[in-house]
């Protein structure tokens, strides 16, 4: 914890012990988040979800030589281009200044860039 404690409600800045990463946090939701946003930067559930259409988007590029799917196509059921537009919009929001940085669609890790680009990601 680095600062003063106000109150529970009172956003606070804290610090990695693992990577030294700061981030602020309101102090009453740090016992049920998942730590450091740096070191460990999706949840399970995220991490499920995000492996299964990467295994659809996989099967695609498979299939069709490419990822260059239509936003609003659908592919075994699933909204295929949905997602790997989000996927696009997140790597988007990664690379900008903190200050520009839209919170409501997050960023992509570095691990997860890599896996898209191997199955021909256009960013």
């Amino acid at each position: 914890v680095l600062g003063e404690y106000s109150n529970c409600e009172k956003p606070m800045l804290f610090k990695c012990k693992e990577c030294g990463y700061e981030w602020e946090q309101i102090p009453k939701n740090i016992f049920h988040s998942r730590g450091c946003p740096h070191c460990n930067p999706y949840t399970e559930k995220q991490d499920a979800k995000w492996n299964e259409f990467y295994e659809y988007a996989l099967a695609y590029y498979e299939e069709f030589g490419a990822l260059d799917i239509p936003v609003r196509a659908e592919y075994c059921g699933v909204k295929l281009g949905q997602w790997v537009e989000s996927q696009r919009r997140a790597y988007r929001n990664t690379f900008l200044p903190d200050d520009k940085k839209n919170k409501s669609i997050g960023k992509i890790s570095e691990k997860r860039i890599e896996l898209l680009n191997q199955i021909g990601m256009k960013w």
